[in-house]
C-alpha cells in the first residue's frame, strides 16, 4: 500500500493540503517532522518531507524532488530558541532543552553553537513543554506550530518573566548568507515505480501551485487551531519558499556538508517526472 506522509503543521498545508483534489485516492499520514522520518527511512511512507539532517545520513534511501521544501530565507518564526541569556555565548556549559520532534533543526542549532558562538552546552532532549522546558533550563528549542505560538505570544515563564527569543534562520543568515531549507520532499527508492505510475509528485506540484493562490484561506481556517489571527498566520507562510532556487539549494548543500565532511552532492539521487 503507498502511503504519503507530512507533517502535521502549518507549513506543509501549502504543497500538500489539497493533494485529494487532484489525487482523491491518495493515502495521508501526518506526524510531527521526527516520526514521518522514521516512516520514510524504514519504506513504510514511499513520499513525503524529510528532514535534511536525515538526508545527509540517509540519502542512499531516497530521490529527491528537486523542485519542493520548504526552505526560510530570513527568519522563519517557527525554529526558535527561547533563552535567559541575552547573549548566546552566555549559554557555553549551560543546559539547553531540546525539542524531541526535529533533528534538523537540533543539528542546526548544535552547528551555530560550535561555529558562530564556539560554545559546548549540555543537550536535555525533552518533550516541548515551553514552561517545564524553561523552568529546567537555560535555554529551550521549540519547532513548528508550538515555536509559532510561542514566538507571538512571548509569554512570561514564572519565576523569571519572558526569555529571549533567537529565530535561528536568522542566526544561520548570519553564519553563511544564505538561506535555510529544513525539509525536502523524497520519494524512498523501493517505491519509485509506484509514485511514477500513481503520479503522486504531478499532484503534489498541483496541490502546490493551487495553495500558493490560496494562502488566506489556508490561514483562515487553521488560526484557530493555534489560537493565533489569520493575519499572523497568512505573513508566516508568505515568508517562506516551497521550491529550491539556487540559493536554496547552495544552503542546503552547504549544511549537508557541515553536517557530514564527506558529502558530495553528486552522490544524491534526484527523482524527474
Amino acid at each position: 500500500m503507498l502511503y504519503l506522509g507530512t507533517f502535521s503543521y502549518l507549513n506543509t498545508q501549502p504543497i500538500d493540503g489539497y493533494i485529494h483534489r487532484y489525487k482523491p485516492d491518495v493515502r495521508v499520514i501526518r506526524g510531527v517532522p521526527s516520526a514521518i522520518n522514521r516512516e520514510l527511512i524504514s519504506g513504510n511512507i514511499a513520499v513525503g518531507p524529510l528532514s535534511v539532517y536525515e538526508l545527509a545520513n540517509h540519502s542512499d534511501l531516497f530521490a529527491i524532488v528537486t523542485d519542493l521544501s520548504i526552505t526560510a530565507v530570513s527568519s522563519v518564526k517557527s525554529v526558535l530558541l527561547f533563552s535567559w541569556y541575552a547573549d548566546l555565548a552566555d549559554l557555553d556549559q549551560r543546559p539547553i532543552a531540546l525539542t524531541q520532534h526535529s533533528s534538523t533543526s537540533i543539528q542546526l542549532l548544535r552547528l551555530l553553537c560550535q561555529q558562530r558562538y564556539r560554545i559546548t552546552p549540555h543537550w536535555r532532549p525533552m518533550e516541548p513543554d515551553f514552561e517545564t522546558m524553561l523552568q529546567t533550563c537555560s535555554a529551550a528549542l521549540l519547532i513548528g506550530d508550538s515555536a509559532l505560538v510561542e514566538g507571538t505570544l512571548r509569554r512570561s515563564i514564572e519565576p523569571q518573566g519572558v526569555p529571549y527569543m533567537f529565530d535561528l534562520c536568522d542566526e544561520w543568515l548570519k553564519l553563511t548568507g544564505l538561506p535555510f531549507t529544513f525539509a525536502v520532499w523524497v520519494v524512498h527508492r523501493d517505491w519509485m515505480e509506484q509514485v511514477r505510475l500513481h503520479r503522486i509528485i504531478p499532484a503534489l506540484r498541483a496541490s502546490r501551485s493551487y495553495g500558493l493562490t490560496q494562502i488566506e484561506t489556508i490561514a483562515e481556517q487553521y488560526a484557530p487551531r493555534l489560537g493565533l489571527s489569520s493575519e499572523i498566520c497568512s505573513a508566516y507562510l508568505r515568508n517562506l519558499r516551497y521550491e529550491l532556487d539556487p540559493d536554496a539549494r547552495e544552503g542546503l548543500y552547504t549544511f549537508l556538508h557541515m553536517c557530514r565532511p564527506d558529502f558530495h552532492r553528486d552522490k544524491l539521487c534526484l527523482y524527474t517526472e
